[in-house]
């Protein structure tokens, strides 16, 4: 019988940013080596320095997925996005990353937000990704997030998905 290890999905402290940044560092450095587009090829780490990282876990808005005694995955959980509406019944998800070699974690991180969301009286998750990158495209369409919609900013063309857990007021 095989072990399912042990996950924690907790808020971000200051002594996670090098871990969160290293994560960000190894996924684009995964991106270029498989091909793919997305923060790769957008300027990402120039846009989101270290600095930014840090006030985002300040804000309570950084979360860390812990697998096997390390932080093996990250995401932001924020409370508006100025992409969308600013809907304040939404948690909006960004800066989803994992470490290449923890294969599921994203699926992981995913619920644990959705649980996180859905405790707190939220209607759902919103989140972006890079409209060119089919394989996270389907990632997020096989766990329930639809389309909505596209933006543009600079040289990013991203797709607007949104998870409801209930039916809209």
């Amino acid at each position: 019988m095989e072990t399912v290890p042990e996950i924690t999905f907790r808020q971000a402290t200051r002594a996670d940013n090098d871990a969160i940044t290293s994560i960000i560092d190894a996924r684009i450095r995964w991106f270029t080596e498989n091909g793919m587009h997305q923060w790769n090829e957008t300027g990402y780490r120039e846009t989101y320095p270290d600095s930014y990282f840090l006030a985002r876990i300040e804000a309570g808005e950084m979360f860390v997925l812990e697998t096997e005694g390390e932080i093996a995955g990250i995401a932001g959980l924020f409370g508006s996005d100025g992409r969308w509406d600013d809907d304040d019944s939404y948690l909006y998800l960004h800066h989803l990353a994992t470490l290449p070699r923890h294969s599921g974690i994203g699926s992981l991180i995913l619920e644990e937000a959705e649980r996180y969301a859905a405790d707190r009286g939220f209607l759902g998750i919103r989140l972006d990704c890079q409209k060119d990158n089919a394989k996270l495209n389907r990632f997020y369409e096989s766990r329930g997030y639809e389309a909505a919609g596209e933006i543009r900013e600079g040289s990013y063309t991203g797709v607007k998905r949104q998870k409801s857990f209930r039916a809209e007021k």
